[in-house]
């Protein structure tokens, strides 16, 4: 594997947005093992303090955050993909080079790709606040990358909901030209605006719409760069930091250990959170792969089946308080998820640059519990 090639230069910066989510620490993390340096854009300096501190350990200039107050203002992202934060590093290059004119090695503060992670997670049921918002800030962000000749990547972390909802034991098959309509239709209904219902409906036509707008964009500006998009389901797994990071998902094995059902949500696909982060990072790096939706599914399941798995990896120690399973039946949503995806050139990818396909249930889940 060390053979392979990449598109962006080892070394580069690459821009995470978002980079305390869940997600895309998770990023930040695979490409900082990558060899890559890692800018990630953040709310406020202060409220991020814990991320610098928990990739500290990669080393001075291997991590910096960049504040980027409202990702929906007019150029965004523009200083975040462009400044030149590495100053140390760039004045090393400028005496090293003095030195070497014969040599011409990709600069240190260039970025090589823009990873759009931040989203509108507010699962507000008024559509207003959700889906404009969320194509806005794709839309700077791919601006952005435009007006950088530096980079040569864009990934746009999508969901699995741009595909299709969830719907328990119906059968139906999620492809590259799949799109969630029914959930724009639903979103966009007329008012009133309340429910939880609502609330899925307008956060996954947020997803649906704002990754169209990335293939709008790329057809009618012919970028200079590669774009693709990850679409993950459920991201399962570790938690990088339990305190700072209200993960939805990821804390649905900790719920059920605790003897909290997970109410409302139907049975879907599963993901561990790393190889979604590895698929992004293949997404930058990969230069077969060329504006491809790359489904992150890695298996099916239900809320027993999970909750099985839960008692089985903490073991009867640790897991008197979880419900019986009769009784958590009785709490959830029912059913299982059928549907079939196209998830297989995904899985190839991590086994070509990573040497194992997608990460099964039960070391996911393992890894959850380590955050209980």
């Amino acid at each position: 594997m060390s053979t392979l090639t990449s598109a962006i230069p080892v070394g580069s910066i690459v821009l995470v947005t978002g980079v305390t989510g869940h997600i895309a620490s998770h990023i930040a993390d695979q490409f900082l093992q990558k060899g890559y340096r890692v800018r990630g854009s953040v709310r406020s300096k202060e409220k991020a303090a814990w991320i610098e501190e928990l990739f500290k350990p990669y080393g001075e200039g291997k991590f910096e955050t960049a504040v980027v107050p409202d990702m929906i203002a007019e150029g965004a992202f523009d200083e975040a993909v462009k400044e030149q934060i590495y100053l140390n590093l760039a004045l090393c290059f400028i005496v090293w080079h003095s030195f070497n004119k014969s040599s011409s090695p990709n600069k240190p503060e260039d970025t090589s790709a823009v990873i759009h992670v931040a989203s509108n997670v507010s699962f507000s049921p008024d559509p207003n606040a959700v889906i404009p918002p969320t194509i806005a800030g794709v839309l700077s962000a791919l601006r952005a990358a435009a007006k950088t000749p530096s980079v040569k990547r864009f990934v746009y972390t999508s969901s699995s909901t741009a595909a299709a909802n969830p719907v328990p034991d119906k059968v139906f098959h999620m492809g590259s030209s799949t799109w969630n309509t029914s959930a724009i239709e639903d979103a966009w209904a007329p008012p009133p605006y309340e429910g939880s219902e609502r609330s899925w409906a307008a956060y996954s036509a947020s997803k649906t719409q704002a990754e169209q707008e990335v293939w709008k964009f790329v057809k009618e500006q012919n970028p200079h760069f590669t774009a693709n998009c990850v679409l993950p389901n459920s991201n399962l797994g570790a938690i990088l930091d339990p305190v700072h990071q209200p993960s939805l998902t990821s804390k649905w094995p900790i719920a059920l250990l605790n003897g909290e059902p997970i109410k409302n949500v139907p049975p879907q696909w599963m993901i561990n959170v790393r190889d979604t982060a590895r698929l992004h990072v293949i997404a930058a790096i990969d230069p077969d792969v060329k504006n491809a939706r790359l489904f992150a599914f890695a298996e099916p399941f239900n809320w027993v089946q999970l909750a099985e798995m839960v008692k089985k990896v903490a073991g009867p120690s640790k897991s008197g308080k979880m419900l019986s399973m009769e009784a958590l039946a009785k709490e959830v949503v029912g059913g299982k998820d059928v549907s079939t995806v196209e998830n297989g050139p995904a899985e190839e990818l991590l086994r070509k640059w990573y040497g194992k396909g997608f990460t099964g249930m039960e070391e996911t889940v393992k890894e959850n519990l380590e955050a209980a």
